[in-house]
């Protein structure tokens, strides 16, 4: 149903990379890596590109922006690390080294 639905929203709107993104990523879950590749090809024959995403986050009043994979942030390096903390402990390994010396903001 998913497959149907990315197909026809590229048939309504074949200029918007992220309905072919979907179309793609979809196919990738089910690890189909040759629809992957059409679907990619058709990108690429259509001059689409993945635009970059943005989040962010405001801790007393400044507006912190992030980019996947940026590491243009001041604090990049502490926020990755804190990161893959978080990835140990939810995927039930050790507690990080230091874990107990994280600053919660609320």
């Amino acid at each position: 149903m998913q497959d149907l639905a990315c197909r026809f929203l590229i048939q309504l709107e074949p200029e918007i990379p992220p309905n072919y993104v979907s179309l793609s990523n979809f196919h990738a879950s089910s690890r189909r890596w040759d629809v992957v590749s059409e679907v990619r090809t058709m990108m690429k024959e259509r001059c689409l590109t993945k635009t970059t995403r943005c989040s962010w986050i405001s801790i007393n009043n400044t507006t912190h922006s992030f980019y996947a994979a940026d590491k243009l942030h001041p604090c990049s390096k502490s926020i990755y690390q804190l990161l893959d903390d978080l990835v140990l402990l939810m995927n039930g390994a050790a507690v990080p080294h230091n874990f107990e010396n994280l600053t919660w903001v609320s």
